[in-house]
Formats: C-alpha cells, structure tokens, sequence
C-alpha cells in the first residue's frame, strides 16, 4: 500500500524509495524474459502504472523515437521518452544490435513527499502555490507531477545502466504529465507607451499588485518610449532527488521551452527518477525608444509587389474619404499544431479530424479555413508480441496541423482577439489528445499549439472612376434648314433619273420589237371568242401572212430528224407518217416535210374563224396548254421591217390530228 508506506511524516520513506525502484526494475525484468525485440510488457495498478520495452540499441536512439507510457493501457496520453544521445555515451561497450530494455513509470502517490514534509511558509512553498486559490494557497512546497522513473538496461539484466553525464548539445528528452496545471506564460505579458511624467501604469497582474511611474528623461531621453513587462507567474522546474543531499535539485535538467498547462518536457543529461515542480518568476521590465517587435511574425508572407507602373492619376479629385472606419469586426486567428502519433494520418480522416478540432476549440467548423495535415516519419522501430511472427516494421511520426480561423468577434463572446485566440489554444492543448484517440482512434501525443491573431486593416472604400461628359454637337438652325432643303433635293433628281432610264429603256424596246411603227387591222368592238392578252399570237394581215410563211419555210432545215419535224409542223406530224418518208439517215427533206405539211393542215400563219363557240373552246384549251408549258412550240424571230400589232413572235400553236383546226383571221378582230 504506497500511501501507508511512503507518507510524508515519516524519514523511513526516503529509504524506502530505492528499495521501491529496484522492484519495480525486477518485476519489469522478470515480464521480459525471454522475449524478442519489438516486444514489450505492461503493469497496470492502482499506484503504479509502467510500460517496458524491448529493442535493438540503434532503433532504441534512432533520432525522434519515443516511448510511451499509454503502450501500457494507461491513460496518461503525455508521459513519455526520447533517446537522442550518442550510444557510446548512454551505454558504453553495448553494440547497435544489443537489445536494450527501456522502462518508464508513474507512480501515483509521491514516494518523495517526506522531501517537502514541513516547508510550509518558506520562500519555495509560497512560489510554488503562488497561482493557487483559497486554502490551497498555504502548504508545504507543491509537487506537480507523479514522480516518473525512467530507466534503461541491457535484456534479462536486473540492475540498470548508469547513464549520467550526457552531452547537454545530445540530452534524454523527457516529457511528464502535470497533475497541478501550470499557466501559459503570453498571459503574463504586458506593453504600452508612456507620453506624460509622472503617469502611473498598474500592469494588473494576477498575482502580485505591480506598476510604474513614467519617466521620460530616465527612459526615453527625454521623449516618450515603449515599454514590455512580465508579470510574475509559476514557472515549471524538472526536479529529481538527491539522496546524497536529502534535496531536490534541478541539476543536469532544464525546462524546453513550448511548455503547455498539462505537460513538461524536460531535457536531462542522466537517468533517474523525475518530478514536475514550480517557482514563482520575478517581474521583468524593460524600456526602449523604437517600438517593440511584435511577438511571432505572420505566417502569411507579404505580397509579391508588381512590376507594372501604377494606374495614371485621374484629372478629378476623388470623393472625400468618410471618417469611420470600415464597420466589420472579423478576427482571424492563424492555428498551427504539431502532434507526435504512432501512424500517419489519413487522408479519409481529415474531414473527422477537423470536426474534432472545431469541437475541441469551441468553434463552428465552417469558420476554419485553409485547413491542411502532413505527416512525416521520424524514425522506424520493430514492435510485435508474438515471437512466431518476426518482426515488424513501425513508424514514429509527426502530424503537423495548420489552419485559419475567421468569424466575428461579437460571435465569439471575447472582447479581443488576442483572447480569443488564447482560448483556443488553452482547449487545444489540453483537449485535443483525448479527442483525436476518441474520435480517431489514433494515439497521439506532446501537441505544440500556435495561435497568432492575424492583423487586418479595414478595407478602404472604393474611389469611382470620374466620369467623362461628352458635349453634344449643336447645330445653327439655318445650318440645320439648308441640310434637310439638299438632302430633298438629293432624293428628287434620283427620282428624276430613274423615271429618265425607264423612259429610255421603254423607247429602246420598241424600236427594237416595231412597237408602234404600223396600224393594226381590225376595229375595236369586234366579238372575239378568244379574248384574253396573249403574247403567243400575232395578228397578221394578207401580205404579211405571205411573207411570214415564207420566212417560216426558210428557217426550216435542209433535213430533219423526227423532233424537228414535230415541232415545225405543230404536232401535226405522226411518228408514223415520219417513219415512211424517212431516209437512211433517219431524216426527211425539207421538201418532203412542206409537202407532207400542206397535206395534213392549212399553211403556218393562216387562222381560222370559229364556227361554233365549243369550237373556240376547244381551242381555248389547246392556249392553256401552251402556257403550261412553253417547251411546246418555237418563237420566230420578227421579220424585218413587218409591222405587227402584237408585242411577240407567231409560235407554231399546238394542234390536234384534225384537219378542221381552228384560226383566226385578222378582218376577225
């Protein structure tokens, strides 16, 4: 039972505490025996909890390898040791392939409180409760921690290697759970300007009362100057005991910066058994002339300026600027996280990986922008439990986790950026462990968490471009009246030239076709069975008729082919009839195609009066026929200077077989 065997009211419990160590290595000793590298074995009890851890001595210093505590089942997700001393210096004489066993433990009751037993109201008590609240605030000196063993000895050996004096450039790196919480040290920090002499400045620190007096000559050489102060605040102190000297000390350990509330990483040049405890720091102040740096640079770089000339100036002055400034209270607060797993990330899981954040921050997801996960190896080592199955090759690595945050600040319920980005760093780093392996399912450790408020000057509002005015063209009214006067002028004479030209041309027909040059027969009145324009017809007097007939049978061909003759003679030619007059050419003689012509009809040109109106019906039809279609008949060309009363050549009118064809006369009309 450790808390009856090791209390803090009895000395005997300091000897006790080496005794504890050497059984705790036997039983760690005995659970190895016999296994193979990669191999480990585990102690889960109410007051210790121990995890043991078997490999080969180049894997167990390869640079980044990390043991850890929760391989045993435990809870404690920080605890944890990396090797990253020269193997000739932390085990001398043991070569690369000798399997070493390393150990590490948390003992849940303080086997070293009889160490701090009546140092209550001393100066070490009061520094390290100092952050305390109530009755807390009073007591012995405060151990934060379990007290964590860390030991390292060669396979199936009960004793442990002294590793002791450690390169401080090569240190064993140690990270142990806090079981009291420390402070983040960036709220302790404080800055302004002074203008006045004599101005008091309270630095409202939260646990000591703090100020200063302005003093412009003292400080600013005689001008004003900006200043930085710390407040004072518990610091954390890597601490183990020195039984030599019945104290702690702290030698051989310092604290690596990037601590975080719930854990301490510690770097020490020797093994032993390690405690957390606290101090109180002292106010620093400082004072200068220029203004002071900011604390960490952006993350984003600045723009890339571009090689073009600007735009040219307008020859207008642009709008008066409004006083206020842009009314947007948007925060963005730049995240970075670094966190060390036992596997790589998974791309499938990013999306449950930034739930998980969002959550643990206290944040709405769609506020996280740029959101992005690498992962990299930092070493390799073998692990596996079963001897039969060789051994396995696994990774050490290193997620690095980077996003911005943007939303209203209003939303969020802080009054400044500045604290609403320490807030999310506060519930990262406390938080983010437990949820990834809830969520995740994976194991993860020793998060970094950055949290940098990204300055935004308010946006500027836009300059319109000016405007050009264009002056309309103005017009003199008599200017305007001499325009429209020529333009109508313009439109007559081209109305005047194009009644000219068809007067022309008009003139040059007729006189071409003998339109006009003769009187036609017959009277107006006259009844006319076949009373329609028809430039097909022409009406021919006696002499006329004569001549046009024997015009007609000079243009007949000296021979002619079947086609020819039918359509020289009207149609009034058979196939039949052309077949017997036929020569061997298959042609007749123009002489046989008259003679044949006069045989079958009256003479071309000749036209018949209707004796009855079906008649002239008849004939009407044989009209239609031709204007459907014109490929019937030939026009003869005009002859000479013949007068005609029509506008056309005589065609050859389709006729029937009929030697009672119907025509008209000219005395008809």
């Amino acid at each position: 039972n450790l808390p009856q065997v090791y209390n803090d009211s009895s000395p005997v419990s300091l000897t006790r505490t080496a005794n504890f160590t050497s059984s705790l290595g036997m039983l760690s000793a005995g659970q190895m025996l016999g296994k193979t590298s990669g191999q480990s074995a585990n102690l889960l009890a109410s007051g210790v909890q121990m995890h043991t851890f078997r490999e080969e001595a180049d894997n167990v210093l390869a640079p980044g390898s990390a043991i850890l505590l929760s391989s045993s089942g435990s809870s404690d997700t920080s605890t944890q040791v990396v090797f990253d001393a020269v193997l000739s210096e932390l085990a001398p004489g043991v070569q690369g392939t000798d399997l070493l066993d390393v150990r590490i433990a948390s003992m849940g009751k303080n086997i070293f409180d009889y160490a701090v037993f009546h140092t209550a109201g001393t100066a070490a008590a009061v520094g390290s409760r100092m952050d305390q609240q109530g009755a807390a605030k009073d007591g012995d000196i405060l151990l934060r921690s379990n007290a964590t063993l860390i030991e390292i000895s060669e396979s199936d050996k009960l004793v442990p290697l002294s590793v002791g004096g450690l390169s401080a450039t090569d240190p064993i790196v140690i990270t142990i759970a806090a079981t009291t919480k420390f402070a983040d040290p960036n709220e302790f920090k404080r800055e302004g300007m002074c203008e006045t002499n004599g101005v008091v400045i309270d630095f409202n620190c939260n646990y000591t009362t703090n100020t200063h007096t302005c003093d412009l000559a003292q400080y600013g050489g005689g001008g004003h100057y900006f200043w930085d102060f710390t407040c004072p605040y518990v610091a954390p102190l890597c601490m183990w005991y020195d039984e030599a000297n019945s104290v702690f000390s702290q030698d051989g350990c310092v604290v690596k910066s990037g601590y975080t509330p719930e854990a301490v990483t510690c770097e020490c040049t020797h093994l032993t058994t390690f405690v957390l405890g606290g101090n109180q720091t002292e106010p620093q102040f400082s004072a200068f002339n220029t203004p002071a740096p900011t604390l960490e640079p952006s993350l984003r770089p600045t723009a890339v300026p571009t090689h073009l000339p600007t735009a040219q100036p307008t020859f207008q002055p642009t709008h008066v600027p409004t006083s206020q400034p842009s009314t947007l209270d948007t925060v963005a607060v730049a995240i970075s996280m670094s966190l060390s797993a036992t596997q790589a990330h998974n791309p499938a899981q990013e999306a449950a990986l930034k739930t998980t954040i969002a959550t643990t921050s206290g944040i709405d997801e769609g506020d996280i922008q740029g959101f992005t996960v690498t992962s990299v190896a930092n070493r390799r080592r073998r692990l596996g439990e079963d001897p039969k199955a060789g051994r396995r090759q696994l990774a050490s690595y290193t997620w690095s986790i980077s996003y911005s945050v943007v939303s209203s600040l209003g939303a969020t319920g802080y009054s400044s950026a500045s604290d609403y980005a320490a807030a999310m760093h506060s519930s990262l780093t406390s938080g983010i462990v437990g949820a990834i392996q809830t969520n995740l399912g994976v194991t993860v450790s020793s998060p970094v968490v950055s949290a940098v408020v990204l300055t935004r000057s308010p946006t500027p509002e836009p300059v319109p471009m000016p405007t050009i005015t264009r002056a309309p063209t103005v017009w003199d009214d008599e200017e305007e009246e001499a325009s429209y006067a020529l333009l109508a002028l313009f439109i007559c004479l081209g109305v005047a030239a194009a009644f000219a030209g068809a007067l022309r041309l008009r003139h040059v027909y007729e006189k071409h076709h003998g339109i006009g040059q003769g009187q036609g027969g017959g009277k107006a009145g006259d009844d006319l069975e076949l009373a329609r324009p028809n430039p097909l017809v022409t009406i021919l007097d006696t002499s006329q008729e004569q001549n046009a007939a024997s015009h007609f049978e000079s243009m007949i061909p000296k021979r002619l082919d079947a086609e020819q003759a039918m359509n020289f003679s009207g149609h009034l030619f058979s196939q039949e009839e052309f077949d017997k007059v036929k020569g061997a050419d298959d042609k007749i003689s123009r002489a046989d195609f008259l003679a044949k012509k006069h045989e079958t009809g009256p003479r071309h040109g000749a036209y018949h009066s209707y004796s009855s109106e079906e008649e002239g019906e008849e004939d009407d039809d044989r009209f239609d026929s031709i204007f459907d279609d014109p490929d019937q008949f030939n026009v003869i060309q005009p002859l000479g200077n013949q007068s005609y009363t029509g506008v056309t050549p005589t065609p050859s009118l389709p006729r029937s077989s009929s030697t009672n064809s119907p025509s008209i006369h000219g005395s008809d009309v």
